[in-house]
């Protein structure tokens, strides 16, 4: 009985070791199918590490830029592969590919991303605004009054067919690398170093014989605006210029109004104040100046020192004149004018 037994274990621990052994054995045979299978039928779908790393030099801020990083890889066949990463870069596991790169930072208020699924053609888009009260109220004038005054019927023909824009948060930065090869054979490291698209435009503005207890509200526009982009090349598309609207703010005794644009037209900028004023009984003021030369000097100089931000200075002077309900004034650029007084409003 003890031998019986005995035997009876041994066959047990017999097999289970044999089972164990051949376990092990298949699972080995599978995995080396496995890596054959990926090696000799289709390399591509074997991913394999490259890094993506960000040098931020040409930052315009601070502090980080604002909204979400974001790298996008087209393979050429159709399929875009996204992926948000934090702004030191990433590490990604990639198909073997031959892909274009891009980069932007999505995700910014005030602007619009589409077409991204075809780098040629994802753009970023700025969007319209509503329309300020003051603005409107003084257009309604402009348009009750159009056959007043030549004047006037510019104004309103500025301004008509087209809503206002807005700007974005911050500056869009952006990148692209036109050919990169994920190969297993060689290290995958790619540089990305993202520029700012436009111009940060900064208004001081102060109102000759005023204070700022004297204004109810001002705001400014400025038309030859470039309302949309290409990703791909930070270049404009073939959209119209747009009139944006800046944001206006009071400073001490002064306004603030800022500005982001990403571009503006060389050909013809025109800058627009509208004030009004506390007391009921007085009309609101309309002072507009084509200030194309002066822009064109200061992106020149923006240009040549590879600072994206502008600041003006502005007089703003209302005159005692009033037309159809309207008062006008005129402009003067602090620095800019050899002589006090500007250009007439209107």
């Amino acid at each position: 009985l003890y031998l019986f037994v005995m035997r009876k274990r041994m066959l047990k621990y017999i097999n289970s070791t044999l089972s164990a052994v051949g376990t092990t054995t298949v699972v080995l045979l599978l995995s080396c199918a496995v890596l054959v299978s990926c090696i000799r039928e289709d390399t591509g779908d074997c991913p394999v590490p490259h890094r993506f790393d960000y040098d931020w030099c040409n930052r315009v801020e601070a502090e980080s830029c604002l909204g979400q990083n974001h790298l996008r890889l087209y393979d050429g066949s159709g399929i875009c592969d996204p992926h948000d990463c934090p702004q030191e870069g990433a590490l990604l596991y990639l198909k073997q590919r031959h892909y274009r790169v891009l980069t932007y930072n999505d995700r910014l208020q005030g602007v619009v991303y589409s077409d991204l699924h075809d780098i040629e053609r994802a753009r970023a888009t700025v969007n319209e605004v509503p329309t300020p009260e003051l603005i409107g109220r003084v257009e309604a004038l402009a348009a009750e009054e159009a056959s007043a005054a030549d004047a006037f019927r510019t104004l309103w023909n500025t301004r008509a067919g087209g809503e206002l824009i807005g700007q974005a948060e911050s500056f869009l930065y952006r990148d692209s690398i036109p050919g990169v090869t994920v190969d297993f054979r060689r290290e995958g490291r790619s540089l990305l170093v993202p520029e700012p698209v436009g111009y940060g435009i900064t208004f001081r503005s102060q109102i000759k014989g005023w204070t700022v207890s004297d204004v109810k509200s001002l705001e400014l526009t400025l038309s030859g605006v470039v309302p949309e982009v290409k990703l791909v090349c930070g270049s404009r598309t073939e959209t119209p210029n747009r009139t944006a609207l800046t944001r206006t703010v009071r400073e001490d005794e002064r306004y603030l109004s800022y500005l982001y644009v990403f571009g503006l037209d060389r050909a013809e900028v025109v800058l627009r104040a509208y004030i009004d004023p506390v007391s009921d009984g007085d009309s609101p003021v309309y002072i507009e100046r084509d200030i194309t030369d002066i822009v064109n000097k200061a992106l020149d100089e923006a240009e040549q020192t590879g600072d994206p931000r502008i600041e003006f200075e502005l007089v703003l002077e209302p005159l005692e004149l009033n037309m159809n309900g309207l008062q006008i004034g005129r402009m003067r650029v602090v620095g800019w004018d050899e002589v006090d007084g500007g250009d007439m409003g209107v």
